[in-house]
């Protein structure tokens, strides 16, 4: 048996779905919500689908059937009877998560603005906010180490320039770190970018990883 991993864009489901169902594959089988490689909680995150599949000699007619719907497919397979690898491979490449402190004010502004990157004009946040039962401690973002943020063609960059802008303003980021984020998205745009590669320089003495923020009293701990 092979194990499979089939990923399409949200945009390509339903005709990949189809596809399959009419050639006794099926139905339904993309359903699990992505982002890039990354499983997602949220379908309205989403901007693939995929699906595991342990499957024999079908496998090729199974494959074919996908990429004649959509180039844009990642197909991923053991190629042998090894039974470590599916959604695992995926949730260990985009590693553990990681922690982003940033300004109570600004917090908000800069998730929704990376949302509007990957599902442009559904006002949806890129990453949750960990708040800490202190007042006086910053919120963090909780990201994961090789997340990615798929670049929309119809990405609306104007909200994410807007709060960095306000960053600038503060203190909080330098001009050039800003003209350096801004800049990738333009360039990147169809694109899928590593979120860490997005984390200015200035800000990653700062970044945590999960141990840190419970010992510092995130997630309803105290130290």
């Amino acid at each position: 048996m092979i194990s499979a991993v089939i990923i399409v864009p949200a945009a390509e489901r339903e005709a990949v779905n189809a596809a399959l169902e009419l050639e006794g594959y099926g139905p339904g089988n993309l359903s699990v919500p992505m982002r890039g490689t990354v499983r997602v909680e949220s379908e309205e995150q989403a901007t693939h689908y995929g699906f595991h599949w342990w499957i024999g000699s079908e496998f090729d007619a199974v494959s074919a059937i996908v990429e004649s719907v959509t180039s844009d497919a990642v197909i991923v397979h053991d190629g042998e009877e090894e039974t470590r690898i599916g959604f695992e491979l995926f949730d260990g490449q985009a590693g553990d998560h990681i922690y982003v402190p940033v300004d109570p004010r600004l917090i908000e502004g800069l998730t929704m603005g990376l949302g509007e990157l990957a599902t442009p004009g559904r006002g949806l946040p890129y990453a949750p906010i960990i708040p800490h039962p202190s007042e006086q401690t910053w919120p963090v973002l909780q990201l994961r180490g090789e997340d990615v943020v798929p670049i929309s063609l119809q990405a609306n960059p104007q909200p994410l320039i807007d709060v960095l802008t306000v960053f600038v303003a503060n203190q909080g980021l330098t001009q050039e770190e800003m003209d350096g984020i801004v800049g990738a998205v333009g360039s990147q745009a169809g694109n899928v970018v590593r979120i860490a590669d997005m984390i200015p320089a200035s800000w990653k003495p700062y970044i945590m990883d999960r141990a840190t923020v419970e010992a510092l009293g995130y997630f309803g701990k105290r130290e």
